[in-house]
């Protein structure tokens, strides 16, 4: 599980309803919700009672994901919302996997535990090594480093994508 520091090295905004999401699926860690009203108040931002709470240390997923359906203008039931903020949790891991592991064999089991995470997005194939290649590309005809160049363009290309359509919405 992860943290807000993700996002912030990601610069993807964080909003209540990607943290909600996310940690209710198990992607980000619990306290994330306590630093992201720290963060808040850092930059003197309004925050409301409700938010107030958050900033307590609360280990209790379940009391944590409460006070957060109590906040105001959460929208909770936007679809599409939902495929919104799950691009957004994806694209923040991605981004922080591939700044931050360097062996390319341990990159791509991370990124395969991601792709089965959020249930095997059609999106995602071209970069994960088991997957058929859908193009003319022939790995064969190629080294092990052109092939792993090619994965690593093609999961820089998805990340540019999605990050285009993250901030777009």
């Amino acid at each position: 599980m992860y943290n807000i520091e993700i996002f912030e090295d990601a610069n993807i905004l964080l909003d209540w309803y990607t943290i909600y999401y996310g940690i209710k699926n198990n992607y980000l860690k619990n306290e994330i919700a306590n630093q992201f009203v720290i963060r808040k108040l850092e930059e003197g931002k309004e925050v409301s009672q409700e938010e107030l709470e958050l900033s307590w240390r609360l280990d209790n997923k379940y009391e944590i994901l409460t006070k957060i359906e109590k906040l105001p203008n959460i929208n909770m039931n936007e679809k599409m919302s939902l495929e919104i903020v799950r691009n957004k949790i994806c694209v923040a891991i991605l981004i922080y996997l591939r700044k931050n592991e360097n062996v390319f064999e341990n990159l791509m089991q991370k990124i395969e535990m991601i792709y089965a995470d959020f249930d095997y997005p059609s999106d995602m194939e071209n970069f994960i090594s088991y997957m058929p290649i859908t193009d003319n590309y022939i790995p064969v005809e190629h080294t092990k480093e052109e092939n792993e160049n090619r994965l690593l363009a093609n999961l820089d290309s998805f990340i540019n994508e999605k990050l285009k359509e993250i901030k777009k919405s």
